[in-house]
């Protein structure tokens, strides 16, 4: 059986107070964070995520696009703030593709004056078929930075990494094998320097006060973030999803040094209340002054759940049913147990079911639309239950069911509740089933009763703060001058 997650930082918590891989570092890189990272993606690609997985060919619009848009040095222009972002966040809204998490600040920094470029990962899941100005593809040239440079196969022995062979031995015994590989190698260092060493040559070609990105902790991500801070450029994480305690690239670092480590942001802008205090419990338990969580709220999602857009329901599939609707967020098979199938089948006779994938698996909507079909579906719906925003289903959704997704947080901000069906839900989302706005179901028999007795969570009141002021305390950006700009000139 592979790993689970909760299991999986319960080991790196184990390695992280009994062998000294905290003090593993080669020319300024932290390394034990990549290392910690490789072991949550393994868990992922063992699943949906990495299987039967091809890259699809851009259309013809989409080659000329990407073409026009690759990042090339000797046009970049000056930018304050840099976003880094991925095909995977921008989501279609009627005629338009957006990024539903880092939009929301881009557009208030602009509005308060401030120039914002956008870097796309094009590579990683695709490109988006958006034409804007402000966006430069630049995963080729990454890609041809770290094809040209000569590769150091260093050993973790030969980089001098205490205990990795401890460290190696624990991983191998959990089944972690390209963890395993990477350690053995050094961590790649060779491949991760030519990737920080190419983001330092564009960051200094577009001079920013400030990058923020989603997802930090991909490889290309911690390479960014690795070479803002060789620039002092302050670098800010926007929460992209559940974080909690059992996610090992947010919860439960444990022995993290003074300084911090290179590869993790400088800030955390969070959701809520919660999500702050899970990062500040490991910061302050290791004296760690930097990676500094704020609230600043989901801006995406409280727009629309007070003004959704026009015509949401009739762009929602299978809204011509007339059904009651249940949005079912999947993420990946090991959060899904094999009884559900048979509830949702027979749940599909008098409700549509809408059935979303993780972005990660996309790719993989043909396969699900068999596999529901063959598991004995009747009314359902993936493909675009999986492209549409998310915002678009909720607003005409009656009930959610879900794994352990970050929709029901989501689903809460449109007053639609949840029915977990895994424990690590269970886990993760204990204060909102103490609320009763979310039910945990482990069995036929209480998923039927929590479908039946769950109650609608109450909608937040009034309007939320703006997003620029809860950027305010970004260093490098004046936005409390801004802001206080701003506010006078309304006046």
């Amino acid at each position: 059986m592979p790993v689970k997650r909760d299991e999986l930082v319960v080991l790196l918590n184990e390695l992280e107070r009994t062998t000294p891989v905290t003090r593993w570092t080669a020319g300024g890189v932290s390394l034990w964070p990549l290392i910690r990272m490789r072991a949550l993606f393994e868990i992922f690609e063992r699943l949906d995520y990495g299987l039967d997985r091809a890259p699809v060919p851009p259309d013809p619009e989409g080659a000329d696009e990407l073409a026009r848009a690759r990042f090339r040095f000797d046009a970049a222009r000056g930018a304050d703030c840099v976003f880094l972002s991925n095909a995977a966040y921008v989501k279609r809204v009627g005629e338009e593709r957006v990024d539903i998490y880092l939009d929301p600040v881009m557009d208030a920094l602009r509005a308060a004056g401030l120039a914002c470029v956008r870097l796309e990962l094009e590579g990683l899941h695709g490109y988006s078929p958006r034409r804007r100005d402000d966006r430069f593809f630049v995963n080729g040239v990454l890609e041809e930075r770290a094809s040209a440079t000569p590769r150091d196969p260093r050993s973790a022995a030969e980089l001098g990494l205490p205990g990795w062979e401890a460290v190696r031995d624990a991983l191998a015994a959990r089944g972690l094998k390209v963890a395993v590989g990477m350690i053995e190698r050094g961590c790649d260092l060779w491949r991760f320097n030519a990737l920080a060493g190419c983001f330092e040559d564009i960051f200094r070609a577009l001079r920013p006060r400030a990058l923020f990105l989603a997802c930090y902790y991909a490889v290309k991500q911690m390479a960014a973030v690795q070479a803002a801070r060789r620039l002092s450029i302050p670098v800010v994480d926007v929460q992209h999803g559940v974080q909690g305690q059992w996610h090992p690239a947010y919860g439960r670092w444990e022995n993290v040094p003074p300084a911090g480590y290179s590869v993790l942001p400088d800030r955390f802008a969070v959701w809520s209340e919660s999500d702050r205090r899970v990062i500040d419990r490991w910061r302050e338990a290791s004296g760690v002054s930097g990676h500094v969580p704020f609230v600043a709220g989901y801006p995406w999602i409280e727009r629309w759940s007070r003004a959704p857009a026009a015509g949401a329901a009739g762009d929602s599939p299978l809204a011509d049913t007339g059904l009651r609707r249940i949005l079912v967020t999947h993420q990946d098979e090991s959060m899904f147990p094999d009884w559900i199938y048979g509830s949702l089948a027979e749940l599909s006779r008098e409700n549509a079911i809408l059935f979303r994938l993780h972005p990660g698996a996309a790719h993989r909507t043909g396969y699900w639309e068999r596999k529901l079909h063959e598991k004995g579906l009747v009314h359902f719906e993936v493909a675009r239950s999986t492209a549409l925003p998310l915002t678009t289903l909720l607003a005409d959704t009656d009930v959610h069911v879900t794994g352990c997704s970050s929709c029901v947080l989501e689903a809460r901000e449109f007053g639609v509740p949840s029915v977990v069906v895994h424990y690590h839900g269970l886990l993760v989302y204990r204060d909102v089933i103490d609320d009763g706005s979310c039910l945990y179901a482990p069995d036929p028999a209480s998923f039927a009763q929590a479908l039946r007795t769950v109650r609608p969570p109450e909608r937040a009141a009034g309007e939320p703060e703006p997003v620029l002021a809860r950027y305010a305390g970004v260093p490098g950006l004046d936005l409390e001058t801004r802001q206080s700009a701003s506010k006078e000139a309304r006046a």
